[in-house]
């Protein structure tokens, strides 16, 4: 018998952060309850663009979450010619209003490689789509051990073709419309576009399907 999983969506605010949004969008065993996958980030917006790294509105905010939240700060504030080239002539530096961050994916190992993935990201993008919403991860894969915080017994290196790998898999889903940023310089970095609500078949519940992916990727 087919084991069935539920997909759910929380929210939150940390003190002293009135325009960030925390989520965490949850895939759980629908008969038991048990978490086997999560994506995690945050919904900034603060109602413009930063221009530098220590911008007051920004920077607190990312440094306070990880290290590929400053990268992706970073990029954000030196590299916005290069995400707009990578969006093409829908997204402008003026009317910019926010970004999410889509931070951390973890699947439990036996689920990778399903698409799982990809259903919790159209899960964040059918809940915070709003009008010229940027939208930015990397690609970074976990050791095949890893658990749910991300803890590894193994120490091999994730090399950027590993990050460049990882992203040519997210693209696959062409409803989150994900665009690497610049796949020699930054390997793995992705933006998107999540203006508009988009319509799929999906419901709160998911079914594994071993043929997904394409052979190939």
């Amino acid at each position: 018998m087919d084991t069935t999983y539920e997909i759910s969506t929380q929210f939150f605010r940390e003190d002293g952060e009135d325009n960030t949004l925390n989520f965490e969008v949850t895939c759980r065993v629908a008969d038991t309850g048990n978490r086997c996958a999560y994506l995690r980030g945050f919904l900034h917006e603060p109602g413009y663009m930063p221009n530098e790294m220590m911008d007051e509105g920004y920077f607190d905010v990312f440094d306070s979450r990880s290290s590929h939240a400053v990268d992706g700060l970073e990029i954000l504030c030196q590299q916005q010619d290069q995400i707009m080239r990578a969006l093409g002539s829908d997204f402008e530096t003026d009317h910019f209003f926010g970004i999410a961050f889509l931070e951390r994916a973890w699947i439990v190992s036996k689920l990778r490689g399903t698409g799982l993935t990809h259903r919790l990201m159209r899960e964040a993008q059918h809940v915070l789509s709003r009008p010229d919403l940027l939208v930015m991860l990397k690609a970074h894969p976990d050791e095949a051990d890893a658990d749910e915080n991300g803890i590894s017994t193994t120490s091999k290196h994730t090399s950027a073709d590993d990050c460049r790998k990882l992203a040519r898999y997210y693209r696959f889903d062409k409803t989150l419309d994900l665009r690497e940023l610049d796949r020699v310089n930054f390997p793995g970095w992705m933006v998107a576009l999540w203006s508009d609500r988009v319509q799929t078949r999906d419901d709160r519940y998911w079914h594994c399907s071993r043929r997904w992916p394409p052979t190939g990727y």
